[in-house]
């Protein structure tokens, strides 16, 4: 500043004249201004010097005597007298006496220290290998040496569930052994990490500090590195604070930059930072303050808000190990990390159980539902992968067990409901395969599943009639029908089993039906239908002779197909019944059957209404027939052909030749 020699006003270095009164200051005092400032300067330096000079003799120990001035002298004369040329600085006065204060003081001036050898930021660069419990290796992780002690500078999740590390470094042989833990920070996921004593000789790189860190600014150009090979970069934003309070900078978009490029390192080499992944283009900061921001940004985070300079001094707090036996096994990631891996490697079985853990423990700890929906595609996969593996071993009933329990999880999968049939069938568990498939054709609402059903029903019949029960076999046939309305094959079948109970009616009718769904059937429904012609052309009408005196027309009836039973014709019967005693014999629980009330010679009684497979009267049968169930009367049993059988046929009774007549309609 210039003061002016008329009003003493100040005035800005270089000004001419006075901005308040006008005169001109140009070499005025603004010079001895100046001047006087700098007189101020040393004068405050000289007396800085002096307090410590002062400060330095009063604690120094007292150097041994200063030689006299005359054997200064005298050492001088000797020299001169032995040729040397004069001493031109001029001869020493005569001091007085010491008076006991302090000697002169001895100042040393230090050695200046060589200028240290710049480190190439290729030599720090270092993988570390991460071993899992087994030891067996898992995964490799970039890493920088930040202390020729051996620190080395990484990030802290990929540590967790491993336990032992080594690390290699670039050009160099062999590996070290990590030996722990010395800190680490979850939020701005980094560790430091300490190495075994080494002889080998360690380059590292220095840690950014705040100063440099703050001198950072937008577009300023660093170097990243995602293995050996500087790769210029350009920074997009410079400095921000993260939701938990540390510092980073973001990495603009580029071509040339892997977007796994995991260091940050300054012109000059001090580390930056390490790459923290991109998640929905945000990590770490409030969604309010970010926009929509490009692919391929990267965030480093600056391990200088996180570690001071002095924890590099600090040894191992704890192995990696520990690190992970503590605060890691148990937890959802843990069970997450080792879920996807059994998965990876495709060892079924270890995915399912670790995956169903970690799903359940993800339900506990709140974590977001499209990261469990992610596991829950790997297990359902995992249980499709167990039982195929179990298939191709032939170890059918644990694929069996594997399959239901899968569907316990996921009991809309179509796929897995296939898959149990599969297996289902080779263990010959016929009722289930038929449940499956119809589980699969509702799921998949597809027809691909018909001909399996087909055959499935047909099985079921089959078991049915080797144990000889044909109303089993009937109901199998009956009930494929009623799933699958639109099948020829089934109508075949059953009218086949019509044909040898002599239900002729309804096996013609299955046949007709069958030949116009299915044209494929066509010869073999016409074969059958032809066989039933012959039996019925000989059979013009069923004739059933009434004996003289007798009271009542009584005939055999076939009941299902397999038990034939006296019956009395009574054309005066509204139902047909049975007895009970024949009901049991015919396997039906008539108890469960509907009450009715029926008014009989007796009065009105309360009796179970049931139906009957087939009532068939040597040929002429009805299907699917109501019958009533009646109480045995003093162990005696009765049953009735009424009229809801007769009444599909045309009847008449000729008293005059003494017989009962049966025709077709």
């Amino acid at each position: 500043m210039l003061q002016c020699q008329v009003c003493n006003s100040w005035n800005e270095d270089g000004a001419t004249f006075c901005t308040q009164c006008g005169r001109r200051v140009e070499g005025g005092t603004g010079g001895w201004g100046r001047r006087r400032t700098l007189i101020l300067i040393l004068g405050l330096v000289g007396v800085q010097a002096a307090l410590f000079l002062a400060w330095f003799l009063a604690d120094s120990p007292r150097e041994a005597p200063v030689p006299a001035p005359s054997s200064i002298a005298g050492q001088g004369a000797e020299k001169k007298e032995k040729g040397r040329p004069p001493d031109p600085r001029p001869p020493a006065v005569e001091k007085p006496a010491d008076s006991g204060g302090p000697p002169p003081p001895v100042i040393v001036v230090p050695t200046p220290e060589p200028p240290a050898k710049k480190v190439k930021v290729d030599d720090t660069l270092a993988t570390l290998d991460l071993f899992d419990k087994e030891g067996e290796f898992a995964r490799a992780l970039p890493a920088v040496l930040v202390h020729p002690d051996g620190v080395v500078l990484s990030r802290y999740s990929p540590l967790l569930g491993v336990y032992k590390v080594r690390c290699r470094r670039e050009g160099v042989a062999g590996s070290i052994p990590v030996i722990g833990v010395i800190r680490y920070n979850q939020p701005a996921d980094l560790a430091l990490l300490r190495l075994a004593p080494s002889n080998q000789p360690l380059a590292a790189l220095n840690i950014i500090s705040r100063s440099e860190n703050e001198a950072l600014a937008n577009n300023d150009e660093i170097n990243v590195y995602d293995g050996p090979g500087a790769r210029p970069a350009r920074i997009a934003e410079a400095f921000f604070t993260t939701t938990d309070g540390h510092s980073g900078l973001l990495l603009a978009a580029s071509a040339g930059i892997d977007e796994e490029s995991y260091l940050a390192v300054t012109r000059s080499g001090a580390v930056i930072g390490l790459c923290r992944p991109m998640v929905n283009n945000v990590v770490g900061l409030p969604r309010r303050t970010i926009p929509a921001r490009p692919r391929g940004l990267r965030v480093f985070v600056d391990p200088a808000s996180v570690f001071p300079r002095e924890f590099l001094l600090e040894p191992a707090s704890f192995t990696v190990a520990e690190n992970t036996m503590r605060i890691y096994e148990g937890t959802f990631v843990d069970l997450e990390n080792r879920a996807r891996e059994t998965y990876r490697k495709k060892r079924w079985g270890e995915a399912i159980e670790l995956l169903r853990q970690a799903i359940e423990r993800g339900g506990l700890e709140d974590i977001e539902v499209v990261r469990l929906d992610r596991l829950a595609d790997m297990l359902r996969e995992s249980y499709l992968g167990e039982v195929g593996r179990l298939q191709d071993r032939r170890r059918f009933e644990e694929a069996a067990e594997t399959a239901r329990r899968g569907l316990e999880s996921f009991a809309r999968d179509g796929i897995l409901w296939f898959k149990l049939a599969e297996v289902c069938a080779e263990l010959e568990l016929t009722r289930e395969v038929i449940d499956a498939l119809l589980q699969v054709r509702q799921l998949e609402n597809s027809r691909r599943v018909v001909p399996l059903l087909e055959g499935a029903y047909h099985e079921l019949a089959l078991n049915a009639l080797k144990e000889g029960d044909g109303r089993g076999a009937e109901l199998a046939y009956v009930e494929g029908l009623e799933q699958l309305p639109e099948s020829g094959i089934l109508r075949l079948h059953l009218a086949q089993i019509y044909q040898q109970w002599e239900i002729y009616q309804d096996a013609i009718r299955l046949l007709e039906e069958a030949k116009e769904l299915d044209s494929a059937l066509s010869q073999r429904s016409d074969t059958q239908l032809g066989k039933i012609d012959d039996i019925l052309s000989n059979r013009e009408a069923v004739v059933i002779p009434i004996p003289a005196g007798a009271l009542s027309i009584r005939t055999k009836i076939v009941l299902d197909g397999r038990i034939e039973a006296e019956f009395v014709i009574d054309t005066g019967a509204t139902y047909t019944a049975i007895s009970e005693s024949l009901a049991r014999s015919l396997g039906y629980a008539f108890e469960r059957g509907e009450r009715v009330t029926v008014m009989t010679a007796g009065g009105r009684m309360q009796v179970r209404r049931i139906r009957l497979a087939s009532v068939s009267l040597q040929g002429y049968a009805v299907h699917n027939l109501q019958v009533l169930v009646l109480p045995d009367i003093k162990g005696r049993s009765l049953n009735l052909l009424g009229l809801n059988f007769l009444n599909y046929f045309k009847y008449s009774v000729d008293s005059t030749r003494g017989e009962f007549r049966l025709e077709r309609p």
